[in-house]
């Protein structure tokens, strides 16, 4: 460093001194101003030199080299020995793991766990050795299964075989212990084998029949048909021919000793190799036969019985029905004879004897005689009177009338029932209750008897009229006469008439009473025939109701929770069906047999 006089500084040369430093080579000159108030009061100079910085700088230079030297050396160290534990340690164990899974070892997983691709890596070969042990695992279980299997079907095959050799020998048995004749027949229609039953029924010994035609086991009933063809084939002529039909035909059989007999006989194929065989199942039906025509000849006699006993009931049918009716036609008789016998007619002829006896002076009697000037009064009353009884008598006589034609239809309907089978038709029932009703009006008006009716929509029905009216009215009639102790337990009489659907296809027709009740021992009981509970019952009504429902394709059923409780009679009516014939039952026939 050179060193400047003070007395350069002083003389105010300063930026010649400065100037003089500056071109000095070997010195770097840094000048610093001394400020005060924005004011440079003094100067600053700073001189170092070029050589001795360069000595320091490149003693600097050389330590910092040293000192990254041994940085570097360091951060290797700990490279190498990130990279032994991160790199070498998983490729190590990914190794070690090939070593033993190349042992047969894939029970051991390769433990590492890391994100990168080498974690990701031994995942995948654990995930690898996991697979492998699984498949490994699935052979083993498939050879082992296969192993049993192969073990179970020879065991199997053995079982099959013995249940073969039974099952043949079983077939064999049955074969020729059974009661029916199977025969075996090649497609010319020759006879290949026969059971023995077959062999009992044509009477021919074991093996004589092998060879023969199957046409010489008909009766000449068939084998004059088959004589007459120009041609025989056996494909199409045959008697034995394959039928898809599962019942038997019948036949005449020829026996080998001539008889001729009826047998049921189906034909059935049966391909055995590449041969195409029919099996023929025959049955000799003589002893059936011989027992339907005894069947048919007792039917016949049961026909003839019925028919005789079937005369007796119908006309216990048409007399309990017309009887219902005539117990109407006397209360209307009565009813007549009491509005007779209490007629104003013996007024009206003392009053017209009172005109006679004035005559010659009407004008007078009718205005001063007290008797004359009521007389006409007693004319309009008396006229108004006889009007009454005449419309009483009219509708009385009308009822008679009605009740007289009901007669004629029951006994029609039963005599026609009794030539032929009835229809139904398809008509509203409620009118027909009301002319039920209308039967027994005038008893369940002189008993006091209460009808209350709760009719309901319903559609038409199909029904035969006039049986269904009968049925009806008996069932009113005993509801009605169930009802005639009611005034000793201090209870109304009162019989209640309901219709409603009973389902989609039937209409039901309710008709209870609050009377004595039926016991219920006796309910089962109460359709038989024959049964009955009154004094002087037949019981024939409820039968022939219930077997006349049953015809018309309805029924008739019966509820009642005892004794002093009434009873409830229910018929179900089908609806929708017209003009269908109505077949009668078993013991409906007996009632047609006239």
């Amino acid at each position: 460093m050179q060193r400047v006089g003070t007395t350069d500084l002083k003389g105010g040369n300063f930026k010649k001194v400065l100037t003089a430093l500056q071109q000095i080579d070997d010195v770097i000159h840094l000048d610093f101003p001394i400020l005060r108030n924005e004011k440079t009061l003094a100067h600053v100079v700073v001189g170092l030199s070029k050589q001795r910085l360069e000595a320091e700088a490149r003693a600097a230079a050389w330590q910092q080299s040293v000192l990254n030297g041994l940085i570097i050396v360091f951060l290797s160290g700990c490279l190498y020995l990130v990279f032994r534990h991160h790199a070498l340690r998983p490729i190590r164990a990914l190794a070690l793991g090939s070593q033993r899974v190349a042992g047969g070892d894939l029970a051991t997983p390769v433990e590492l766990y890391s994100g990168d691709e080498l974690g990701h890596l031994s995942t995948a070969f654990n995930d690898m050795m996991q697979r492998l042990a699984l498949t490994l695992g699935e052979k083993d279980q498939a050879l082992h299964s296969l192993h049993d299997l192969n073990k179970s079907l020879e065991e199997r095959v053995a079982q099959r075989t013995v249940q073969l050799e039974r099952s043949e020998t079983r077939m064999r048995a049955i074969f020729e212990s059974m009661g029916e004749g199977i025969i075996t027949l090649n497609p010319q229609g020759y006879v290949i084998s026969m059971n023995p039953a077959a062999e009992r029924i044509f009477a021919v010994r074991s093996r004589e029949s092998e060879g023969i035609h199957s046409a010489l086991l008909l009766a000449d009933a068939h084998t004059e048909e088959l004589s007459r063809l120009d041609s025989y084939d056996e494909s199409k002529n045959a008697v034995f021919q394959i039928s898809s039909s599962i019942t038997p035909g019948e036949y005449q059989g020829r026996a080998f000793n001539g008889r001729e007999f009826p047998m049921e006989l189906m034909v059935t194929a049966m391909q055995l190799g590449d041969e195409n065989l029919r099996v023929c199942i025959l049955r000799d039906i003589t002893r059936r036969k011989e027992t339907e025509a005894r069947l048919a000849a007792a039917q016949q006699q049961l026909v003839d019985a019925a028919h005789k006993s079937g005369m007796a009931e119908i006309a216990i049918g048409v007399l309990h029905n017309v009887g219902n009716i005539l117990n109407s036609v006397m209360l209307s008789g009565e009813e007549i004879a009491r509005v007779a016998k209490n007629s104003k007619v013996a007024g009206l002829n003392k009053a017209n004897e009172l005109l006679r006896s004035n005559a010659h002076d009407l004008g007078n009697f009718f205005t001063t005689n007290g008797k004359g000037k009521m007389l006409p009064q007693y004319y309009e009353k008396i006229g108004a009177a006889l009007s009454e009884e005449t419309k009483s008598i009219n509708g009385e006589a009308l009822k008679l009338n009605e009740k007289l034609a009901m007669i004629k239809d029951v006994i029609a309907t039963q005599q026609a029932y009794a030539r032929a089978d009835a229809y139904t038709e398809q008509l509203d029932v409620v009118p027909v209750i009301e002319d039920a009703l209308r039967v027994q009006e005038a008893s369940l008006r002189k008993l006091g008897v209460t009808v209350r009716k709760d009719f309901k929509a319903i559609p038409r029905c199909a029904v035969h009229k006039s049986k269904f009216l009968q049925v009806l009215t008996n069932l009113i009639k005993n509801a009605k006469e169930a009802t005639l102790e009611n005034d000793k337990f201090n209870r109304i009489q009162e019989i209640v008439l309901e219709t409603g659907r009973a389902g989609p296809g039937d209409v039901f027709i309710k008709i209870t009473d609050n009377g004595c009740g039926i016991a219920a021992e006796n309910l089962q009981r109460i359709f038989n025939h024959g049964f009955t509970t009154k004094e002087n019952g037949h019981g024939f009504g409820l039968h022939t109701s219930a077997l006349a429902m049953t015809e018309m394709g309805g029924s008739l059923s019966v509820h009642s929770a005892g004794l002093g409780y009434g009873a409830t009679f229910t018929l179900l009516v089908p609806s929708g069906q017209a003009k269908v014939a109505v077949t009668p039952t078993a013991d409906a026939a007996r009632l047609s047999a006239a």
